[in-house]
């Protein structure tokens, strides 16, 4: 880690328990390393766009696409590519809370 920059922990401002990120999952058949020779691993790759204003204040460049309604989630996971790439958008300014991970973990051992 960098001198100065800090880890930062979002959740939604919502309350809601889980919120997905738009991501992609395949099997990858290679030689990555001479050593191990042919392997199959799981590749995972998450879709981004530009910051909202929350996630901005701690990485300017951009987010990961986050999905917080079901239609949207159905739409990702059935839909084809050009439709399902509307979805390349940042959650709305004040979708999301951060909290730095040392002040997340002091609330969890001071609340009662």
């Amino acid at each position: 880690m960098n001198k100065g920059s800090r880890q930062v922990w979002f959740a939604g401002a919502d309350g809601e328990p889980l919120a997905f990120f738009a991501g992609l999952w395949c099997r990858w058949t290679s030689v990555r390393k001479l050593a191990d020779g042919e392997t199959t691993d799981d590749l995972y790759g998450f879709l981004t766009t530009e910051a909202n204003q929350e996630v901005g204040t701690v990485h300017p460049k951009a987010m990961s696409v986050i999905l917080t309604r079901q239609e949207d989630m159905d739409l990702w996971m059935t839909a084809p590519a050009d439709e399902a790439l509307r979805l390349q958008r940042p959650l709305a300014d004040g979708g999301l809370v951060g909290s730095t991970i040392e002040g997340a973990l002091m609330r969890t051992y001071i609340t009662p």
